[in-house]
């Protein structure tokens, strides 16, 4: 698969992703400033990245024709993998591109996460919090309503609560309110918070 996102920041020096505001079923997180991923409640994903541009090198054009060349490459792949008779889709689309101020924002929208973890090589995986892996199980949490610590096990109806982890800073938007975040994760609201470095896992619901 082709390493969008990492190899646009690494030829291009900048992107930026984001979402439109007023899309049916999905987050808005324009007003986000920092690198961040939203879980929208149809199973699609926006990704929003933010980075310096320079343009005395390249310019927003040469931006958005690189995101698209990329974009429509693995759209080309996925499309290639169909049984005969099944109609083809983009599962990526590029919303927008926009350079402003010395900052590149461009906004790529996901089928699905999987989609998303394959173009950018990302590891990150939403599942039921009771399937939550071992390595899980053993670390603090934090309830973020009085941010106590406690432990996987001791939170109640652990089956009613949706899990992400992922691993790599970035701030996770969810279609939902937090109820916990693991111990590393350090700022938060009702519906997002920043992971840092390493793994990092929210609960909610």
């Amino acid at each position: 698969m082709i390493n969008g996102s990492k190899i646009i920041l690494s030829v291009l020096g900048a992107m930026c992703v984001f979402t439109i505001a007023g899309c049916k079923n999905k987050i808005d997180i324009s007003a986000y400033s920092e690198n961040t991923l939203a879980l929208n409640s149809d199973g699609s994903v926006t990704e929003l990245s933010v980075e310096d541009f320079e343009e005395s090198y390249y310019s927003q054009s040469d931006l958005e024709e690189y995101i698209r060349q990329e974009v429509d490459i693995y759209n080309s792949q996925q499309a290639s993998d169909l049984l005969e008779g099944e109609e083809a889709e983009a599962v990526i689309t590029v919303d927008q591109v926009q350079v402003a101020d010395g900052r590149a924002r461009v906004v790529l929208t996901y089928e699905d996460l999987e989609d998303y973890a394959a173009f950018n090589y990302a590891q990150i995986q939403t599942e039921d919090g009771t399937a939550l892996t071992e390595e899980n199980a053993q670390r603090d949490f934090v309830n973020v309503k009085d941010e106590s610590k406690v432990s996987l096990s001791s939170i109640e109806n652990l089956e009613d609560y949706r899990a992400v982890t992922v691993y790599g800073p970035i701030t996770i938007v969810v279609p939902g309110k937090i109820a916990y975040v693991s111990s590393n994760i350090t700022s938060w609201d009702g519906a997002s918070a920043s992971c840092p470095d390493g793994s990092s896992v929210i609960l909610y619901r």
